[in-house]
């Protein structure tokens, strides 16, 4: 193999642990016997089994992913909540209301910008597509 492709190769597994259980179980590759047998008793997986799991098994890497997905926004939102609290604290809840629905409407003119600034150029490009025809210029696009 040239090295670009193992290059590739390399990036693949190491940011799509998905795709890379599957090409190993593909190649050949499968769960050893012990980690086979810790599944089918059924009780908490050793760390050497999670890991051959890992290696082997497209699904647990796929549920893996999802629960710490998961857990990351569980933490951002009651990180977002002890901050809300925090600053309800210090400012009262009036200021902080206030606040919220400031951040809300400006969030709101950035959207209503953004259309406005869409429709404005779709007009400029319509207008240049009608001047090109007619000055007997046709193009698409």
């Amino acid at each position: 193999m040239t090295a670009p492709l193992l290059t590739a190769m390399s990036v693949n597994v190491r940011h799509y642990p998905a795709q890379a259980a599957k090409w190993r179980i593909d190649a050949g590759g499968s769960l050893s016997v012990a980690t086979l047998s810790e599944v089918h008793a059924g009780g908490e997986l050793s760390d050497a089994a999670k890991s051959d799991m890992w290696l082997h098994d497209p699904e647990f890497v796929v549920n893996r992913q999802r629960e710490q997905s998961s857990a990351v926004e569980k933490q951002l939102a009651w990180l977002d909540a002890q901050a809300d609290k925090m600053r309800r604290a210090r400012d009262g809840d009036e200021a902080v209301n206030r606040q919220n629905a400031q951040a809300q409407a400006a969030a709101e003119a950035r959207v209503k910008s953004a259309k406005e600034t869409a429709e404005f150029q779709r007009r400029i490009d319509q207008k240049r597509e009608a001047d090109a025809r007619m000055a007997g210029v046709f193009f698409r696009g």
